[in-house]
Order: C-alpha cells, then sequence, then structure tokens
C-alpha cells in the first residue's frame, strides 16, 4: 500500500510540494518548473515540487488556478509507472475555494535510456 502524501504550498514562493514523507530520495530530475525525486530503486517518484504552481498549473489544465486555491488544498496523489523507455507520473490535487471544489490531474513522462 502506498504511503499518504503530504501536500504542502508555499503562497511566497507560488511552489507546491507532493511528498510521501518518512523516505529519503536517491535522486532528482529537473523537467521545466517540475522537480521529481526518487526512490533509492530509481523506480518510484517520492516527491514532486512544481515552481511556478499557479501559472503552470493554469496552462496544464486551461483554467484560471489562483494561489488563493492552491492555499485551500485538500488532498494530492500521486503514481509511478515505469516502462522500458520512461518513467510515468500521475498527479493530482482536490482543492476547495470559495465553497467549489476543483480537481486537477496531470501526468510527467520521464525519457530515460538504459545503457546496454
Amino acid at each position: 500500500m502506498d504511503r499518504e502524501i503530504v501536500v504542502k504550498y508555499d503562497n511566497e514562493f507560488d511552489t507546491l510540494y507532493l511528498v510521501r514523507p518518512g523516505l529519503k530520495p536517491k535522486g532528482s530530475i529537473e523537467i521545466g518548473d517540475f522537480i521529481v525525486e526518487f526512490s533509492p530503486e530509481l523506480q518510484k517518484a517520492i516527491a514532486i515540487e512544481i515552481t511556478n504552481a499557479s501559472r503552470v498549473l493554469s496552462s496544464l489544465s486551461d483554467s484560471k488556478i489562483t494561489k488563493g486555491m492552491l492555499t485551500n488544498i485538500i488532498r494530492g496523489t500521486f503514481r509511478t509507472i515505469q516502462t522500458t523507455n520512461a518513467v510515468y507520473i500521475s498527479y493530482g490535487i482536490i482543492c476547495r475555494y470559495k465553497n467549489v471544489e476543483t480537481e486537477l490531474d496531470n501526468s510527467i513522462t520521464v525519457p530515460i535510456k538504459v545503457a546496454v
């Protein structure tokens, strides 16, 4: 069973963090405004950081995502799917703002090259 995801939003720096607590990363990769940290086996994402979160999530969702919305996150999830050529990380957040719940989900693809 996956560990619960802790979600934190830094309003001052507009940065969203999704973290599986208690796990130490082995490495990380930066893809644009996303920083993904991986488990020691490098098979599972254990943390996702999204910088410029309101802008990035607005662009990805085709909706206006405000800092106020991100300050009111109820829950976050993410999971990792590994294939031969890539690691896919799907993530989602649910926030409640002005009595309206908004669900945002998307995925990040990390291409990998296996040395032969």
